[in-house]
């Protein structure tokens, strides 16, 4: 039945504002055809989405975290008098967005697919209607201001930009985008073609659902890429109340105060491996059990690690990337693909307890982990920056980027900020456009000239090995920081995440949670 399910969705691919990609599935029990007709599967469809049975997150036989079956309830879900699975259509919504504030993103992904899903009901009538586009706006933008007032904060998700997708994948038969994402044998019916106006605008902000983000007006954006990215257009500005004073790392009272473990992993490391420690980390310092840490991250293999909400047969072309020797994970955190290749990366973690951000919002706690770095990178004469949301980058382009999340503790302890960054020190762009999805409408080509104008390797910036490189920053750390020292990694965490390693990193099930 699973094959059934992923062989006749429909998909729309909208770009917010900036660039962070969201995608709406509407999963059929039937191929469509060019009149959106078609015969049902023989049996019943059954995917657990929906309020169906089945697994799903927090439902049994699912690994923890798995996002992609939808079976909860919403704060705005379907109105009790609709049928809650017509046909057997269900929905589903990935992207390289960003969830934060809560331990559970999943159950927000699925309170929000029900909303789309209910939408989606109440357009079927007439997608062309201003009325039932203005109601699916409103109702959506409630349900993301519900999840916003609950202390979540959604980073490059919004109610225009859900429903710009819903109406891509409605307006297609057969995988179905737009703003430059996918492709599809059959294109879709552009937006104009469904509306007078071009577009799905009404007077619901474009960033309604986003109250609980620090970016008032502002999306934070992203493509599939080398990095964990949500690099905002050039001048956009960005409105955030808490940005902290710019002191340099040796002057500032919280960095002056972090006694700080520095840790280099003691062997290479599988990436199934990779993220759970670093899962093992961000729990163990949440709960207060372990102080705050800085891991240098060592590659055993070649891997892609797509975002947590992300899209596997999407962003990864499986296949190719098998013929390569690369592994295939999802992390923890939001965001967008990672292109991994020992030799070219540098990958690094900071664990940290949740006050040493107290009373910054998102953009500015980015900022500020990163501050160091750039103080390093600058002294080896890189022009070095900051860009928000989460990107370093110099005049040359990008040169690596972060992503975050925030873990409470469940045992009285302070919680932790996971903040963890990847750097390029050098690019195989030809080979990265052959196993990542980055563009399917560019030639080979024009996406290898994309990913090296997007990409400034720190190789082609400074004379150094990558080695030595890390060195440096170590040094820095140790230098900047009087109260930071060398350590180890822990029994007790390497137990852990082995265990995490086994259960969710190395299950087939996590992977594929948003197949």
């Amino acid at each position: 039945m699973a094959d059934r399910y992923e062989a006749h969705p429909l998909r729309g691919e909208y770009k917010e504002h900036g660039g962070k990609l969201v995608a709406v599935e509407i999963l059929l029990p039937y191929p469509p055809d060019g009149a959106g007709n078609g015969d049902p599967v023989n049996g019943t469809f059954n995917n657990g989405i929906n309020g169906t049975e089945g697994t799903g997150p927090g439902m049994p036989g699912s690994p923890a975290g798995c996002a992609r079956p939808v079976g909860y309830g919403s704060p705005a879900g379907p109105d009790p008098g609709l049928d809650p699975n017509p046909e057997g259509m269900g929905v589903s919504i990935d992207g390289d967005f960003f969830i934060d504030g809560t331990d559970e993103p999943e159950k927000v992904l699925a309170s929000l697919s029900h909303t789309v899903k209910d939408c989606l009901i109440r357009l079927l009538p007439d997608p062309d209607s201003a009325a039932l586009r203005q109601d699916a706006v409103e109702r959506l933008g409630s349900t993301l201001n519900e999840w916003a007032a609950q202390g979540v904060c959604m980073t490059g998700i919004s109610a225009d930009g859900l429903l710009e997708a819903l109406l891509a994948a409605l307006a297609g038969r057969g995988p179905a985008h737009i703003n430059g994402g996918g492709s599809g044998s059959s294109g879709p019916r552009g937006l104009h073609q469904l509306s007078p106006s071009g577009d799905s605008s009404s007077a619901w902000s474009s960033t309604a659902g986003n109250a609980g983000s620090d970016a008032a007006g502002t999306v934070s954006p992203a493509s599939t890429d080398i990095l964990t990215d949500t690099d905002l257009p050039a001048g956009t500005a960005i409105t955030e109340p808490h940005l902290p004073a710019q002191l340099p790392v040796a002057a500032d009272p919280r960095w002056q105060k972090l006694d700080l473990s520095v840790i280099r992993d003691p062997q290479p490391l599988a990436p199934s491996m990779q993220m759970a420690i670093d899962e093992s980390f961000a729990l163990a310092v949440a709960d207060g059990t372990q102080g705050p840490v800085f891991r240098f991250w060592q590659w055993a293999s070649d891997a892609v690690v797509i975002g947590a909400h992300q899209s596997f047969s999407h962003e990864v072309r499986k296949e190719a990337a098998a013929e390569n020797g690369f592994t295939v994970v999802r992390r923890v955190t939001g965001g967008g693909a990672m292109f991994i290749q020992p030799g070219n990366t540098i990958t690094y973690s900071l664990y940290v307890p949740l006050y040493f951000v107290e009373g910054m919002g998102i953009e500015a706690s980015y900022e500020y982990c990163d501050r160091w770095v750039i103080e390093a990178l600058r002294s080896l004469g890189v022009d070095a920056r900051y860009r928000p949301v989460n990107d370093i980058e110099s005049s040359g382009g990008k040169i690596g980027g972060a992503a975050q999340r925030r873990f409470r503790s469940q045992k009285g302890g302070p919680g932790c900020l996971l903040h963890h960054v990847t750097m390029a020190y050098d690019i195989n762009a030809q080979l990265m456009s052959e196993i990542l999805n980055i563009s399917a409408k560019k030639s080979a080509d024009k996406a290898v000239k994309s990913a090296l104008k997007r990409v400034d390797p720190l190789r082609s910036q400074t004379d150094l090995t990558r080695q030595q490189i890390i060195d440096y920053f170590e040094h820095s750390l140790l230098e900047a920081l009087p109260l930071a020292d060398y350590a180890g990694i822990q029994p007790n965490i390497l137990n852990m995440a082995r265990q995490l390693d086994q259960d969710k990193y190395s299950d087939p099930r996590w992977l594929r949670c948003i197949p």
